[in-house]
């Protein structure tokens, strides 16, 4: 692991290593390549089903009703055109607001196609901009590499530093990412990454008092989206020769290291390549990553248990000490945000609809008289082996086991899931899952042209590469 340099006539040599490689560095890897489509179009998917949510669709907009941009960035399943800075908001809260985009886990937790919708705005201005110009827009072929350079700088740094056990969540991660490349989607050199990534730093992390219980809020939905969007903000204002701060991670007291980090040095690899895209994971269901396992193994066990719920006398449930600090929740649940983040809930809803969607979290489905009794017969018990994968870098899973016992005495077998559908040592079986999830939820909603041709882009890779992404993203919007 690299260390920051404190000489304060140099950049730290994190923002250093990140503009490096932002500008130089090839990504060659096919895998990395034939998963990022996939993760493109999943993302896409998530933020078109968002759109549904009415806490989602209440927050679409400028940030001044009424403001719009006529040459602005085209915002999906929508008529508006925004700014930038309020299409990465808007975009980039569409993709993570229902909690079913992509998930990532070292040290740290994060979503990085979160950063999409901050990548597809600007990528898109910038090409508007151009055409005036009368230059080349931005192929689909660059947004596709530069998301690959975003997962990677935003999952490899989470790997190294914990946010969230000094109370802070790590959202940061996202701005610093999406700040080296705006600026360099905006023609910026060197010089002006290092200031746009030292800016984003210099924000900070917000406290994640949202994502916890009894907290739990709206907020984690959006908050990502948040900090891409004081991406676009940074990286414009570094073009404009705003200054940085090249020790920012380093300096005593006042840096970041010393304010947020408890005095611990900012950690990070010795070089950034392809990991994260290769190995990302997706989500087949609705729900925080590490419900991904105890819900499907609650759905291997819906045909046994759902006609004997009353006969239930305990649910036991093995776990991961990351999950557990996150979603091991007693007592009441205020609203769907806090339901979709409580293992209690999510493996109830499994045991006894066999599948999961949305709407379950909603006051009406919750209102079923039989979750609560099932939750409270819930005991949920730490693995140690299960809490030492997650953490572990070679094996890096998500591990629950359910096993219920009825009155009678009578035993389900202990059902386990090590790996989540949609990890990546579960590709193969996935892959077709993933482009299912994709068409069910673009489904109605642009007219069945436009549905066909996204559809049809799916499914070809070479054609969406070479697509300019304005054109791209004018086939996302409603038309008049």
């Amino acid at each position: 692991m690299a260390k920051t340099n404190t000489a304060l006539g140099e950049p730290d040599k994190l923002l250093m290593d990140v503009a490096n490689y932002v500008l130089d560095y090839r990504v060659e890897s096919t895998l990395a390549l034939e998963t990022v489509h996939l993760d493109l179009f999943d993302a896409i998917g998530c933020a078109f089903l968002a759109l549904r949510h009415p806490e989602c669709a209440n927050r679409i907009g400028p940030l001044v009703d009424g403001m719009t941009a006529e040459d602005g960035v085209p915002i999906p399943g929508t008529w508006l055109k925004l700014d930038p800075m309020s299409a990465a908001f808007n975009i980039g809260m569409m993709i993570r607001f229902l909690d079913f985009n992509d998930c990532w886990f070292g040290k740290e937790g994060s979503h990085p196609s979160d950063m999409i919708g901050g990548i597809l705005a600007v990528s898109d201005h910038v090409s508007r901009r151009h055409r005036v110009a009368r230059l080349e827009p931005m192929s689909m072929a660059d947004v596709l590499l530069h998301i690959v350079k975003a997962h990677e700088i935003q999952g490899r740094i989470s790997e190294f530093n914990v946010f969230r056990t000094h109370g802070f969540d790590s959202c940061t991660l996202a701005e610093v990412a999406c700040a080296a490349l705006f600026t360099k989607f905006l023609g910026g050199d060197r010089d002006q990454i290092i200031n746009a990534m030292s800016n984003a730093f210099v924000d900070g992390p917000p406290v994640r008092i949202y994502r916890q219980s009894p907290n739990t809020g709206w907020r984690k939905s959006w908050s990502a989206a948040d900090a891409i969007s004081r991406a676009v903000r940074v990286a414009t204002m570094a073009m404009r020769g705003e200054m940085g701060y090249r020790n920012v991670l380093s300096a005593p007291i006042f840096g970041f290291g010393d304010a947020y980090l408890g005095g611990n040095t900012v950690e990070f690899p010795e070089k950034f390549g392809t990991e994260i895209m290769e190995k990302i994971s997706f989500k087949l269901w609705p729900t925080e990553f590490h419900c991904q396992t105890a819900l499907e193994a609650a759905i291997c066990l819906n045909p046994i248990v759902s006609a004997r719920l009353d006969e239930v006398e305990k649910v036991e449930i093995w776990s991961h000490r990351y999950g557990m600090n996150v979603v091991d929740k007693k007592g009441p649940l205020t609203n769907p945000a806090d339901r979709d983040h409580c293992l209690q809930y999510v493996v109830a809803i499994g045991l006894i609809h066999g599948n999961l969607e949305y709407a379950h979290y909603e006051d009406e489905a919750a209102a079923d008289p039989r979750i609560d009794p099932l939750r409270e017969k819930m005991v949920v018990t730490e693995d140690p082996e299960y809490s030492a994968g997650i953490l572990s870098a070679e094996i890096r899973s998500s591990s629950a086991a359910i096993q219920i016992t009825f009155k009678s005495g009578e035993q389900t077998d202990k059902v386990e899931r090590i790996y989540p559908l949609g990890h990546s040592t579960r590709r193969l079986e996935s892959v077709s899952k993933v482009g299912e999830k994709f068409q069910r939820n673009i489904t109605g909603c642009l007219d069945l042209k436009a549905e066909r041709e996204i559809i049809g882009l799916f499914e070809d890779r070479e054609a969406l590469s070479a697509m300019a992404v304005d054109d791209f993203m004018n086939l996302l919007m409603l038309k008049e």
